[in-house]
């Protein structure tokens, strides 16, 4: 089950990493700071839009966001999967 408070939590620290305010963020993903903070506390959800909206205003993608996948394992075990199918391992 996807829970409101994670993803509100990966949201605030890539919105962290990247130092942009609440304000900021809002503003690239064309919401208010107010719902930004409701959803970073897990108190609101979001929708597809919006999910697509700060994703790439936080330049993630939204499989993080939602569930927390680090983008560079995966590749990493999608490379490895493509050279043990190709025989190369």
């Amino acid at each position: 089950m996807i829970k409101r408070t994670d993803i509100g939590m990966r949201i605030r620290k890539c919105r962290e990493c990247h130092k942009y305010t609440r304000e900021q963020l809002a503003e690239l993903a064309d919401i208010s700071p107010v719902f930004l903070q409701a959803v970073e506390h897990g108190k609101k959800g979001i929708s597809i839009n919006t999910l697509a909206m700060l994703a790439t205003a936080l330049q993630v993608s939204t499989d993080y966001i939602l569930f927390g996948f680090n983008e560079n394992i995966y590749k990493d075990k999608l490379s490895l999967k493509n050279v043990s199918q190709n025989g190369n391992s």
